[in-house]
């Protein structure tokens, strides 16, 4: 972190017009400025000095405040790497441990996409920065449940039909591969709806409140504000996992719906539709998904059965097809 100030530092000097004073904003000595830097040509007049001064000190928060986060990852990177040295030994027998790199980029990947989603769906946030954030949210998420397929199921063992095809089938009911296949569908479509970010927020809250309980528990920070929200997390992951069903399951209208719209796309539709199917028949979503299609079928057979007998057969045909 010193060789970082002492690099960083020369950037927030200021001189004045009038008595060529030099203001050092990080208290540190630079007699030995660098040639190539023309410090005795800067000159400021009075406004701009005071307007000058105000810029280097909002940059010297925001190094101040880049330089903790650096500082927090070298931290938690040599609290990881630490642990698994102490335990390499004890667990040579057990099997190879996953790599210390692992779960630090998961929670930082997962963590921006937390950000960036709670900044798609703010109302006042700009259209322009909204749908880009939007998009990248998915982005991350496809790009950590790839990483997680990797760390876990490696890659296949050749790169014929035969050796892709049992790949596929190994991975194709893990939660990883839903998500990343749910993440293709809408970051390559136009249509915008926030409402499938609800899938993609709980995720990573899961994955962010996991790390934290898991290697911060004996700070002092995060026992003060963040404590209660991981504990609420971690014993509520049955209702986010509930959630998290019934939003995707209404995205799935939603998208019929939009059928009737100038932003239609059939194929991105019926691809969904195959993607819930999948949901309802993997054994990590199969339970929340078919209580939720059993609440729907509840409600909507005895209404069709009263005002529109009519549908009996097509919706029959339908649920054939579903639970095929």
């Amino acid at each position: 972190m010193a060789i970082v100030e002492s690099h960083f530092g020369y950037v927030f000097i200021l001189f004045s017009s009038t008595c060529h004073l030099r203001l050092d904003i990080l208290g540190r000595d630079y007699s030995s400025w660098p040639s190539f830097l023309p410090v005795q040509s800067i000159y400021l007049s009075e406004p701009r000095a005071v307007g000058a001064f105000l810029l280097c000190s909002l940059f010297a928060k925001w190094y101040v405040f880049v330089a903790t986060l650096a500082r927090l990852g070298i931290d938690i990177w040599l609290k990881i790497d630490g642990s698994t040295n102490r335990t390499s030994g004890t667990s040579a027998t057990s099997g190879p441990n996953p790599t210390p790199l692992r779960p630090t980029i998961q929670f930082s990947v997962n963590a921006w996409v937390f950000v960036v989603a709670v900044l798609a769906v703010i109302p006042i946030v700009p259209r322009n920065l909204s749908h880009r954030a939007y998009r990248l949210a998915f982005m991350g998420t496809a790009c950590s449940s790839v990483y997680s397929l990797y760390s876990l199921y490696g890659k296949p063992r050749a790169w014929n039909l035969q050796a892709l095809q049992a790949y596929f089938q190994s991975i194709i009911a893990t939660k990883d591969f839903i998500y990343f296949i749910y993440c293709l569908s809408f970051v390559t479509s136009h249509l915008c709806l926030k409402f499938a970010l609800i899938p993609i927020l709980c995720r990573a809250l899961e994955y962010v409140a996991k790390f934290l309980r898991r290697n911060f528990s004996s700070s002092s920070l995060y026992r003060k504000y963040l404590e209660d929200l991981c504990v609420w997390v971690e014993s509520n992951n049955t209702t986010l996992n509930i959630l998290t069903s019934h939003s995707e399951i209404g995205l799935g209208f939603l998208l019929i719906i939009s059928l009737l719209s100038w932003q239609r796309n059939i194929i991105q539709t019926f691809m969904y539709w195959q993607l819930l199917k999948l949901m309802y028949h993997a054994p990590v979503t199969a339970a929340y998904h078919q209580n939720v299609c059993a609440k729907i079928g509840r409600a909507v057979n005895p209404l069709v059965r009263r005002h529109a007998p009519f549908l009996n057969t097509p919706l029959s045909a339908v649920q054939r097809w579903w639970l095929r």
